[in-house]
């Protein structure tokens, strides 16, 4: 695996600049969205504080999965726009994640696989060690990170692969509400018959989602 010159203060940089997007407090929090432990985010920023300058120690992979978060475009090259043909249930996050069945693996990476490049030539810009990554492959033991970076080379979206569950769940749980609102001032307006109300209950519905999106920021 190769390395990548950072300093634990760029690290650390970065990772704010991610949990700033998911709505996180900072970098600490930033764990699940990676896949990995609170410990291992640690290590990568390790004594950021005392010595921003020193060497990280964070996989060039993590690097790059979180620079793409931060920018909102993959950092890793597109090697074929597939995304429509990857089902659904393997394209999830970091805490739904579970390793996809080999038989599809083997079906998407290879020369005559849905990518079209072997294990060593996709190895190369994940900065992954090509047998190492053929085993992971083979015994269905994947990472989420290196998964993660495989479907945005197959043309998947950053933010269909990087979230957090919360958020995602706040979010629809808002459209929701905002809908189950509008319909029932319509019905009474509708049994009132007073059309004149129109403007005044758009603007209650406006201030509704209003409020609810800055529980959201400020949750």
């Amino acid at each position: 695996m190769s390395k990548i010159l950072v300093s634990v203060g760029e690290v650390q940089e970065l990772l704010n600049q991610v949990a700033r997007i998911n709505g996180l407090e900072d970098w600490s929090e930033t764990f699940p969205l990676f896949g990995v432990s609170d410990r291992t985010v640690r290590r990568w920023r390790n004594k950021a504080d005392e010595s921003p300058s020193d060497p990280a120690k964070i996989p060039p992979l993590a690097w790059l999965c979180a620079q793409s978060i931060a920018s909102g475009e993959s950092q890793f090259p597109l090697i074929r726009d597939i995304a429509d043909s990857i089902p659904s249930q393997y394209i999830n996050n970091a805490m739904s994640y579970q390793c996809p069945p080999g038989d599809f693996l083997k079906s998407m990476i290879g020369k005559t696989g849905l990518l079209g490049v072997t294990r060593s030539e996709l190895a190369k810009p994940l900065r992954l060690n090509a047998t190492k990554l053929g085993q992971s492959i083979q015994n269905e033991e994947i990472s989420f990170l290196t998964w993660a970076a495989i479907l945005l080379m197959s043309g998947v979206p950053v933010e269909r692969v990087f979230y957090v569950n919360d958020i995602k769940a706040r979010l629809k749980k808002l459209l929701d509400d905002s809908r189950q609102y509008s319909l029932e001032v319509k019905r009474e307006m509708r049994e009132a018959n007073i059309q004149d109300r129109l403007e005044k209950a758009a603007m209650m519905e406006l201030n509704f989602l209003k409020s609810e999106i800055k529980k959201i920021i400020g949750g």
